[in-house]
């Protein structure tokens, strides 16, 4: 959720975690129910990131 929501404010997907807004992190991981340290885990320059941006992009 937090892509999405990042693309609405920016018209844009982030580069890295930390350009993502802690708050918002946090505020996500509590509602997903993980750690907040697996958004720092995700992969950001991997076919996950690209496949994950696509969907979004075509939703």
């Amino acid at each position: 959720m937090l892509l999405p929501r990042f693309l609405e404010a920016d018209a844009r997907f982030p580069e890295s975690a930390r350009e993502t807004p802690a708050a918002a992190v946090e505020y996500m991981a509590q509602r997903v129910r993980v750690p907040a340290g697996a958004w720092m885990d995700y992969g950001w320059q991997g076919d996950r990131v690209r496949r994950h941006r696509k969907e979004i992009r075509e939703a």
